[in-house]
């Protein structure tokens, strides 16, 4: 079992389904931005879980990027990725059409023009800037903008490879995001928080969890019958590694 802030995964014949509260139905009526980060070593199952986690949650948008370990200009590259596949980008796009594109994905903010130059910056469009405090605002926009249509799932793997940059965005729209339906979805190594030892504390408006990481009180035996994780067989004979867990989530929470 691996709980995603207040919400409970469990596992059962190589499916998942969610338990507890609140559901994700409850985050959409609240219209709530969530930060979420599950953490667990190389292949324990971490990317298996967030897939059925999205298979599971049906009526929403759902954008993933990766971050990469190495290479030149990769600071935002899961949100480039985002960006080309929500706006419908392809490479041969003339700069006009990419402007275009990108308004459409934002049109139903009234900033729908300065958050199209903002993200052309983004995307690398010659003649566009943006400092990155606009640039945090753009990408928040655009979130909020595609969430106005569908509850929006923002899935970031391998996070441990994240620019602190990057680190800062997501903050920044778990902690000022209004009036959308978001999850940010992360996935990480362990030694993740040795480089970020706050993530996921300190937003406004913080929604208590009801999984602790300095207060972890031992399953009863009706849980322990439905941790079935991908790992666990590996576990059994070895000890290691350990399942993939989540720490507890941030929120951005007003009045519906």
């Amino acid at each position: 079992m691996a709980w995603l802030g207040a919400w409970t995964l469990r596992w059962s014949d190589g499916r998942v389904s969610c338990g507890c509260s609140p559901t994700p139905s409850t985050a959409v009526r609240e219209r709530a931005c969530v930060l979420v980060t599950i953490l667990g070593p190389a292949g324990v199952g971490k990317s298996r879980l967030v897939d059925e986690f999205l298979g599971a949650v049906l009526d929403t948008t759902a954008l993933r990027g990766r971050c990469l370990p190495y290479g030149e200009g990769i600071t935002f590259w899961p949100i480039v990725e985002m960006l080309t596949w929500a706006a419908g980008l392809s490479e041969v796009d003339p700069r006009e059409e990419v402007l275009a594109k990108l308004r459409v994905m934002v049109e139903p903010s009234p900033d729908a023009d300065t958050i199209t130059q903002r993200l052309a910056h983004l995307l690398g469009l010659e003649g566009a800037r943006a400092d990155p405090e606009e640039t945090f605002w753009a990408v928040r926009k655009a979130f909020e903008a595609l969430a106005s249509r569908a509850p929006l799932v923002v899935d970031l793997n391998d996070l441990h490879w994240a620019e602190p940059t990057l680190l800062d965005l997501v903050e920044h729209v778990a902690g000022w995001s209004r009036g959308s339906p978001i999850v940010l979805l992360c996935s990480a190594r362990p030694e993740f928080l040795d480089e970020r030892p706050g993530w996921g504390g300190g937003k406004m408006n913080r929604r208590p969890s009801s999984w602790s990481r300095s207060r972890r009180r031992k399953p009863s035996a009706s849980r322990r019958s439905c941790s079935a994780t991908p790992a666990r067989a590996a576990r059994s004979s070895s000890g290691w590694p350990p399942p993939p867990r989540a720490i507890p989530c941030s929120s951005s929470r007003w009045p519906p």
